[in-house]
């Protein structure tokens, strides 16, 4: 088990790391924040539709900490590419936090190509959750789905 100091929803505490499972605690008031099992929301999102790609959560370093490629699905991109596609996403992530002050926090990104769509939910400050699909999926509906799942985890504590 991992254990580290976080920073959440305006809380500092501790976050413990135990297999594909987190647990968020504030230090304060002794309560658990945020508990999220990672590979039944990847799961979760491939079952909600067909036409999901890819769905994993990245960390801060830009290491895939869960979930992956769909089964039977041809990967667009090599290790170093996905490893550049988190980097890019993180990044992007980052220069409208310099924004938040202004217009609020990113609540999702959402960038067209011309194969894929990809898709970005801040989790908290250091995660990241990550969604590509064929190009004209629903990704409204796979957006919201995951903000009521973590909504739902947030408000369970």
């Amino acid at each position: 088990m991992k254990i580290t100091y976080y920073y959440y929803d305006d809380r500092f505490g501790l976050r413990y790391d135990r297999k594909d499972e987190i647990f968020l605690f504030d230090v304060m008031n002794r309560d658990k924040i945020l508990t999220i099992k990672y590979d039944d929301l990847c799961q979760q999102v491939f079952d909600l539709d067909s036409q999901v790609r890819f769905a994993g959560v990245a960390n801060s370093k830009g290491e895939l900490v869960s979930g992956g490629l769909r089964d039977n699905v041809e990967t667009m991109l090599v290790d170093d590419e996905l490893k550049m596609s988190i980097h890019y996403a993180l990044q992007k992530r980052d220069l409208y936090t310099n924004l938040a002050y202004k217009i609020g926090f990113e609540r999702s990104s959402i960038t067209e190509y011309d194969k894929v769509t990809m898709i970005s939910i801040p989790i908290n400050s250091s995660e990241l959750f990550m969604i590509s699909t064929e190009p004209r999926a629903n990704y409204l509906k796979i957006i919201d789905h995951i903000h009521s799942v973590l909504a739902s985890q947030q408000t369970a504590k």
